[in-house]
């Protein structure tokens, strides 16, 4: 029996997962299975920018994709920078928010001078309305090109705004879930230069890597799984109960060594077993390789515990 055998001298407890190990802070819509599909359609994303960049701007780049990471709402808007930074929104077809495009003011201020002919010039200035016209479409054409691969393969439509804003965009209800993903530019020393930020609602991408017609179903369903593996995994402690007993104040105060606690059960009944303070078997009392041990002759199933109606016998 494996828990006999776990029991005996010199073995080691086994490892389990700590519930912190779990990351509560962050989704987990994308299944395992559907990660490399999803890395390869914003490394498309990516190619898609790239060409853009060089007919909308003139910036000869090559833009690669960084690792996607997910987060809910409320974690993008507390990690956005209180400046430095423009955006446009992503809005569904019904004009829902599903995202953003970020980039920053330096890159902002070359696109605008590469357009007007002039120089982007040294530090940050404040935009006239003309050049924060001209940055809003050169952001949403960005954003259209971005796009593509993922609205074609999940057959949505995602339209990118028009007006650029120094601060976050609504992202709808805090725990909206999205996928972010950094698009850079890698130098000569294979360092990463920022050029955009993209958010996309989780949900999309998952419909655009699985399938509209499998997307809905299959992440809810990978979801719970992942959940109750790591919550299978954390440690709780079993305890079974000889009996009780009722005392008062004062003759619990004078107990002393040799006294003798008469409990409410007799030699040969069964014991209460409790996981968590939640009774979940009955057992007789026993003994394996020198430990006290509880034979199981009874197991609460779900819903049933509190009563004992529902029972499984053991044959020991």
């Amino acid at each position: 029996m494996m828990l006999a055998r776990a029991a005996r001298p010199g073995n080691t407890a086994p490892d389990y997962a700590d519930a912190a190990d779990y990351d509560w802070h962050q989704p987990h819509t994308l299944p395992q299975g559907l990660l490399f599909d999803a890395q390869g359609l914003f490394d498309r994303a990516a190619e898609a920018l790239s060409a853009a960049l060089g007919r909308v701007v003139r910036d000869d780049l090559t833009v690669r994709a960084a690792d996607l990471t997910e987060a809910y709402a409320s974690t993008l808007r507390e990690a956005a920078p209180s400046e430095g930074t423009f955006y446009v929104p992503l809005m569904t077809a019904d004009e829902q928010p599903c995202g953003f495009l970020g980039t920053s003011d330096a890159n902002a201020a070359r696109w605008v001078a590469r357009l007007l002919g002039g120089s982007a010039g040294q530090g940050t200035r404040q935009m006239s309305a003309l050049e924060l016209s001209l940055l809003g479409d050169v952001m949403a054409s960005l954003a259209a090109a971005i796009l593509e691969p993922i609205c074609t393969a999940a057959d949505v439509d995602i339209t990118p705004g028009r007006s650029v804003s120094p601060a976050i965009v609504p992202l709808g209800q805090d725990t909206a879930e999205f996928i972010e993903v950094d698009m850079s530019r890698i130098d000569e020393d294979n360092d990463a230069q920022a050029i955009v930020t993209l958010a996309v609602r989780s949900d999309m991408v998952v419909r655009a890597v699985s399938g509209p017609d499998e997307s809905d179903a299959r992440g809810a369903a990978d979801r719970r799984k992942r959940i109750i593996e790591h919550l299978s995994r954390v440690s709780v402690t079993a305890r079974a109960r000889l009996g009780q007993t009722e005392t008062t104040v004062r003759e619990a105060a004078a107990l002393a060594v040799g006294d003798v606690l008469v409990l409410d059960t007799c030699l040969g009944d069964e014991v209460d077993v409790f996981v968590q303070g939640t009774r979940v078997a009955r057992g007789t009392p026993a003994s394996c390789e020198g430990y006290n041990a509880v034979c199981l002759t009874e197991v609460m199933r779900e819903g049933a515990a509190d009563a004992g109606s529902v029972s499984d016998d053991i044959n020991a």
